[in-house]
């Protein structure tokens, strides 16, 4: 990265922070640290590829959307479901036929 693209990327990260932790803070669920996060995770890709950008605040935005998603999906494998045992005649036929034996 030249002096010209570390200027202009400073600049961007500047002038366009306050909106972009707007956004953020709205897809975190308002959550001030996480949308803090976001921000810096999405602009530390966005310093790496910063002169093959045409539009920067497009860019971090959809990373940011991205990141976020990815999140969501990751929060959402890790939701575990509990499930009551059987009672009555159900806990008969499931512990005969799974060939367990309830306590009790």
């Amino acid at each position: 990265m030249d002096a010209a693209d570390e200027r202009g990327f400073r600049e961007f990260g500047s002038t366009r922070s306050p909106a972009l932790m707007g956004l953020a803070y709205l897809l975190t669920g308002g959550d001030q640290h996480a949308a803090e996060d976001l921000v810096q995770a999405s602009l530390a890709k966005a310093v790496t590829r910063w002169g093959r950008i045409d539009d920067p605040e497009a860019y971090v935005k959809r990373t940011m959307y991205h990141q976020q998603v990815s999140i969501w999906r990751l929060a959402w494998r890790r939701h575990e479901t509990s499930v009551a045992e059987p009672t009555g005649p159900a806990r008969s036929i499931c512990g005969w036929r799974c060939g367990r034996r309830w306590p009790g």
